[in-house]
């Protein structure tokens, strides 16, 4: 019985060996192919490196290559050269540019700072994520120096992608075109500049715009339709402490929102202006809190500014309060200035006073 048992087991331990022999050299012999593609492909370097117009269709693709010392440093890198093209093939927007100053409140230096701003830069780098994510990486390749990548954009998926961008903001300036009040010509203007940034790359795809359906004569009209000129005439200290570095903000914000900046000898000489002009007040406090870590401080920063008519009722009221802790006192009023900026620019992006 014994011996029985024993062959019953040395035939299953010669089995199992025999399986793991059968793995083993199966395994190695699809390692072995890996490692030989792997030198194929290390070996020959392919044509679409130097040349990626070669195995592009340039009738409906865009094609560009990134290189890296990584693998996403490439695709990144290829992507950004994607969107490169189109920057480097979009014409000057000189006449476009000329009309938006022209067309600004105040003209002159204020009017053309006023097109460049946080909120507008945004905007252009959401076009270009747009593009960015409609690429694709179709091809990767890899040898002793870097990594490359072979990045490809559907020119009729982007074509399709601006335009529904462009539709949407033709639906909400239509129904801007319908408001009333002074936010609506800026708003109108914000959004036809971002509206022409995007036309001019699908232009750059399809070989023709796509027609405006709220025209910048539409717009000058609704400019003309607002109500009479409003002046604001401030009277807060523009040296005191904390507005020395918000009035230059103050003033800018005013200017993109239409109103017209007076002094008091000017109002004074023209009747009709000290009748349209508002008196902007304000408070700027700051207080010193109780913080018990050695070695920091705690300050509080409260913002008030309020409009007044011509008959010294308050008709408008922008407040705010932040909290910043430093090292001294310095470091938390700079950090409090930032964030009362940051606020005033959300919160006046469009002012409707009258």
């Amino acid at each position: 019985m014994f011996a029985y048992n024993m062959s019953i087991l040395t035939s299953t331990i010669s089995t199992i060996f025999a399986f793991f022999a059968f793995f083993i050299f199966f395994a190695s012999c699809a390692f072995s192919e890996v490692e030989k593609v792997d030198k194929v492909d290390k070996k020959e370097k392919p044509s679409w490196i130097n040349n990626p117009l070669e195995a592009c269709d340039n009738v409906r693709e865009l094609c560009a290559v990134g290189e890296g010392t990584g693998v996403m440093m490439a695709e990144a890198n290829a992507r950004k050269a994607v969107a490169l093209i189109f920057e480097s093939k979009i014409q000057s927007k000189t006449n476009y540019s000329k009309f938006v100053s022209e067309n600004r409140v105040g003209g002159g230096a204020e009017a053309s700072d006023a097109k460049v701003d946080e909120s507008y830069s945004s905007q252009l780098q959401e076009i270009t994520d747009t593009i960015l994510n409609g690429v694709v990486i179709a091809k990767k390749f890899e040898d002793q120096n870097a990594y490359y990548a072979y990045a490809v954009l559907d020119k009729t998926k982007m074509i399709n992608d601006l335009k529904k961008k462009m539709d949407t903001i033709d639906e909400k300036m239509q129904v801007i075109l319908k408001q009333k009040g002074r936010g609506a010509y800026k708003e109108l203007l914000k959004l036809s500049d971002i509206r022409e940034e995007i036309n001019l790359r699908y232009q750059f795809l399809r070989g023709k715009e796509n027609p405006k359906v709220v025209t910048f004569e539409m717009i000058k009209k609704k400019k003309e339709e607002q109500s009479k000129d409003i002046f604001v005439e401030i009277l807060f200290d523009k040296k005191a402490e904390g507005f020395k570095d918000l009035t230059a903000l103050i003033t800018k914000l005013l200017v993109e929102n239409d109103y017209k900046i007076v002094k008091s000898k000017d109002k004074d000489k023209d009747k009709e202006v000290s009748a349209n002009t508002l008196r902007l007040n304000g408070k700027f406090e700051l207080e010193e809190q109780f913080l018990k870590v050695e070695g920091f401080k705690r300050f509080k920063f409260h913002l008030v500014l309020n409009f007044q008519n011509t008959k010294g009722e308050k008709i408008h009221v922008t407040e705010h309060s932040v909290f910043e802790e430093g090292r001294t006192s310095e470091q938390c009023y700079e950090k409090g200035i930032l964030d009362l900026r940051d606020f005033l620019k959300k919160e006046w992006e469009i002012l409707t006073v009258e």
